[in-house]
């Protein structure tokens, strides 16, 4: 029998004493690092990460690690090279928006980036509200001036919140929204009305045409992210 461990049984192996219970946590310890090591190789986990190896891309991507490369060398996959090695690296941003600007079928990686289109004829608002986004990093911002560009840029966009003034110069924005309902592709978009003529006795009538929550002008930062949390269910 070997020596007896501080668990009061035999460490397995006779005369190894403490280096017998060294051996064993030594192996577990490797045992645990390879569980973690298949663990973040997994799709799932690899979602989480905010950059991705090239190798990592190719796998959620479904493609050879020399396709990433490729595309990397290309500009086509935007990313930068790690200083002093010839390793490239990859965000979380430009995946999405590679696989958004190419219509790929990879809706796990679209969800890691929610998408919002600011619909504003005043240039300054539609700034305004995109630097109220700059740091929540988890969302791409696109503008639009008009119904017309908005209706455009939704068909690409597919966008998770459409923030749309209630007074545009083209179009009643109630027609806007009653396309947005009636596409099945944007069923799934939150509207959230904005405008400084907004009345209270107002808000049943544009529930009722598709609007999903309205924030009068003017507004701050908080006040817009408030309502974006609670539109999107997303912590702030």
């Amino acid at each position: 029998m070997g020596p007896v461990n501080e668990a009061g049984g035999t460490t397995g192996r006779p005369g190894m004493g403490d280096a017998g219970n060294g051996f064993d946590i030594e192996r577990e310890k490797q045992r645990k690092e390879k569980k973690m090591a298949r663990k973040s190789s997994d799709p799932e986990s690899l979602l989480k990460k905010r950059v991705f190896t090239t190798g990592e891309a190719a796998k959620l991507l479904h493609v050879s690690q020399m396709s990433v490369i490729k595309w990397f060398n290309e500009g086509k996959l935007e990313g930068y090279r790690v200083p002093y090695s010839k390793d490239r690296r990859i965000t979380r941003e430009s995946l999405v928006r590679f696989v958004r600007e190419n219509n790929l079928p990879f809706p796990e990686i679209l969800a890691l980036q929610k998408s919002v289109l600011v619909v504003d004829d005043d240039p300054s608002m539609r700034s305004a509200i995109e630097v109220i986004f700059e740091d929540m990093h988890d969302f791409v911002v696109e503008q639009a001036s008009t119904g017309y560009e908005a209706g455009l840029k939704m068909a690409r966009l597919e966008p998770d919140l459409v923030i749309l003034d209630i007074m545009l110069s083209d179009m009643d924005a109630r027609t806007l929204v009653k396309k947005i309902r009636e596409d099945e592709r944007l069923k799934h978009a939150k509207v959230l009305g904005i405008s400084a003529f907004f009345k209270e006795e107002d808000k049943e009538e544009l529930k009722e045409a598709g609007f999903d929550d309205f924030l009068p002008k003017p507004f701050t930062a908080k006040d817009l992210k408030e309502k974006v949390a609670s539109l999107l269910h997303i912590g702030r």
